[in-house]
């Protein structure tokens, strides 16, 4: 069940960007409702229609020059889609192997001009709504992503899923944690996260916290052996990468 609130209390002829002074927050409440619903401790999901349609209208002003979008299927917003890019990507082979391919030509081939926020985009998924709260510039915000699980290392390397495992058709030269340790080059955390359906967004500064080299380092090695498991492990460090 959905309801719409709407607060009374604002002053609709106000300037409601002035108002909502701290965007993060307001996400991050959001989420957390999200998480009572998912987690089944709240009959209710309350989505405020009110600031939602707020973030609509932000977008409106938005270019591409602020925020962009990067996915390999047509989509609402679809002026900021970085079509340019996305598109000198095969598709087929995104499409076989990992769309972390092309998140990382990205932002090889765009470090010189990359916006303030960008949203990286897997249409695969069904479970990114609203979209707006990725497209809209954050303050704080350093990653949002849809979703989240945890995976373990066994014996220094990791468990794919079956589709992952179909999708494998060269030889693999490191496990898990040569990989960390080769391209990596981070904190080896007790507890590992990721983003399963990989869709984030994540600001311009939490990218550039690596140099150039060091993506393009991990590009040179996943370009060379493009069916590898090694792609699937790029998949899982994302979140790590840029924080």
């Amino acid at each position: 069940m959905v309801i719409v609130m709407e607060n009374n209390n604002i002053d609709k002829n106000i300037d409601l960007y002035n108002y909502l002074t701290d965007i993060d927050c307001y996400i991050y409440d959001y989420l957390h409702i999200l998480y009572l619903k998912k987690n089944k401790t709240n009959d209710f999901l309350i989505m405020d229609g009110y600031y939602i349609n707020f973030f609509k209208k932000i977008i409106k002003d938005i270019t591409i020059k602020n925020t962009c979008i990067i996915t390999k299927k047509k989509t609402i917003y679809s002026d900021l889609i970085e079509n340019e890019i996305c598109s000198n990507v095969n598709n087929e082979y995104i499409k076989n192997t990992s769309i972390s391919y092309m998140y990382l030509y990205y932002i090889i081939q765009k470090w010189d001009t990359l916006p303030e926020n960008i949203f990286f985009y897997n249409t695969d998924n069904e479970n990114t709504f609203p979209i707006e709260m990725y497209i809209v510039p954050k303050k704080n915000i350093e990653f949002l992503s849809n979703n989240y699980e945890f995976f373990n290392i066994v014996n220094k390397d990791i468990i794919l899923s079956k589709q992952e495992i179909c999708k494998i058709k060269q030889k693999t030269f490191l496990s898990f944690t040569q990989w960390w340790d080769t391209f990596i080059k981070k904190s080896f955390p007790k507890v590992f996260e990721y983003c399963p359906e990989l869709t984030f967004s994540v600001k311009r500064e939490n990218i550039k916290k690596n140099s150039k080299e060091y993506y393009q380092n991990i590009f040179n090695y996943i370009n060379s052996y493009p069916y590898c498991k090694e792609l699937y492990y790029l998949d899982r460090c994302w979140y790590y990468i840029f924080l």
